[in-house]
C-alpha cells in the first residue's frame, strides 16, 4: 500500500476504524454475476474436456437422445424420432418424409444442424441457411460443419420430425432455469430478420437486455405461457445443476409445448444488463443451496 511518512494507509485505517474495515477495503471482492458464473463454468468445462474428453462422457444426459428421454420422463412432448443414432453415410433421406431435422447427438449453437423441407426427390430447402441442397450436398454440409465445430460426430446423428411451419422456422423459447425455477425467457423469431424478446418469469417484457441481439417488443407472446414455464421447470428439476437453459418450441398447428434441447453453456454473448445479470446470479446461488440442502450430487 501507499506510504505516508513511514506509515501505511492500511495502518492508519486499522488504528482509526479497526481491522475489519481494512479487510473490506483491501481484499478483492467480486459481485454476484450470472455472466461471471457462466464464464467460470465454461473455463472449467474446457479443462474437463482436455482431461477427460467430450462432455458426454461425464454428463451423458446432455446428449440429445438422452435429453429427449429426460424430457419425456418429465412429461414433456418431444419431436418424433425418425432415425438415430446413425452415421452420415447411412442416412436414409428418402424415408424421412417432407419435413425433418438432422443434428449431431452432441453439439451446440446449431452447429451441424440442418432443418430440411423436401422440394423433390433429391432436392431439399435448408431453412436455416435458405439454400437448396441435394442428398450428397446434405452429407457434405453435415461433415464439414461438424468437423469444423470440433463438437459431435458424423457417426452419431439423429433425425427428428421438424417443428417448422412450412418454410417458416419455429419460434424458439429459451428458458433460463435454476433447478425448478425460471429466471428469464428468451424468445427467438427467425421468420425474416432474426429478432428477440426477453421476458421475466411472469411474462413482463424486459426490453433490451443484452447487446448482441435485435430486440422487438412487437413479437407476440406464446400460445401457452403457463405450459412453457411448467415444462421448463419440470425438466430443470431432473438435472442437479444450479443453472440450465431449456429450449422449447410450440407445435405449429395445435400450440402444444415440445422439447428442443438442453444447454449448460449457452452460445452467444450472455452479458445481460446489470439488474438482470444480478437476478440470474442470485437464482443460481439459491438453486445450488437447495441442491446441497437436499444432498444431491451437484453438476457445477
Amino acid at each position: 500500500m501507499f506510504t505516508i511518512r513511514g506509515a501505511t494507509i492500511r495502518r492508519h485505517i486499522e488504528l482509526r476504524f479497526g481491522d475489519k474495515w481494512t479487510k473490506r477495503l483491501t481484499r478483492p471482492t467480486t459481485p454476484r454475476s450470472f455472466f461471471a458464473y457462466l464464464d467460470k463454468r465454461f473455463a472449467m468445462w474446457n479443462r474437463l474436456i482436455e482431461i477427460h474428453g467430450l462432455e458426454t462422457e461425464l454428463y451423458p444426459e446432455f446428449g440429445k437422445l438422452n435429453a429427449r428421454s429426460l424430457a419425456e420422463s418429465a412429461g414433456v412432448a418431444t419431436p418424433q424420432l425418425l432415425d438415430g443414432p446413425i452415421g452420415v453415410s447411412e442416412l436414409r433421406l428418402e424415408e424421412y418424409g417432407d419435413d425433418f431435422v438432422i443434428k449431431p447427438d452432441w453439439g451446440a449453437s446449431s452447429r451441424g444442424v440442418l432443418v430440411l423441407r423436401r422440394q423433390s426427390d433429391d432436392s431439399f430447402l435448408e431453412l436455416i441457411s435458405d439454400t437448396m441442397l441435394s442428398s450428397s450436398e446434405i452429407r457434405e454440409r453435415l461433415t464439414s460443419a461438424i468437423d469444423a465445430s470440433g463438437r459431435g460426430s458424423t457417426t452419431n446423428l439423429i433425425v427428428e420430425s421438424s417443428m417448422a411451419d412450412g418454410d417458416t422456422l419455429p419460434t424458439d423459447w429459451k428458458v433460463y432455469t435454476f433447478y425448478g425455477r425460471v429466471g428469464l425467457v428468451l424468445q427467438i423469431d427467425r421468420s425474416g430478420t432474426r429478432r428477440s424478446k426477453a421476458y421475466s418469469a411472469d411474462w413482463k417484457d424486459l426490453g433490451r437486455v443484452r447487446g448482441d441481439t435485435a430486440f422487438s417488443s412487437a413479437l407476440p407472446g406464446p400460445s401457452d405461457p403457463a405450459g412453457i414455464l411448467a415444462a421448463a421447470s419440470a425438466i430443470s428439476t431432473k438435472v442437479p445443476t444450479g443453472f440450465m437453459r431449456v429450449d422449447l418450441y410450440e407445435a405449429p398447428h395445435d400450440g402444444g409445448v415440445v422439447f428442443g434441447e438442453l444447454s449448460l453453456v449457452p452460445g452467444g454473448d450472455q452479458f445481460y444488463r446489470r439488474g438482470v445479470d444480478r437476478t440470474l446470479a442470485d437464482l443460481w446461488d439459491d438453486a445450488e443451496v437447495r441442491l446441497m440442502t437436499e444432498q444431491k450430487p451437484l453438476i457445477p
